[in-house]
């Protein structure tokens, strides 16, 4: 599972994300930094796309 967080997210803050994802062991959070909520794709799009493609490369192996 694979948790995107704005650092700038005052709706759904990092702190309240990382509390969720600790509660499943394989879980990966990722802060993008200067990101508002549901943002980060338009802010950070290189850091967004890298971090969901290395997620799903790692995760969808055979």
């Amino acid at each position: 599972m694979l948790f995107l967080t704005g650092e700038l997210d005052t709706m759904i803050p990092a702190s309240g994300v990382r509390a969720l994802a600790e509660r499943y062991p394989l879980a990966e959070v990722h802060t993008l930094p200067d990101t508002e909520h549901l943002q980060g794709i338009k802010t950070q799009p290189e850091t967004y796309a890298e971090t969901v493609l290395g997620f799903l490369e790692r995760t969808l192996k055979d």
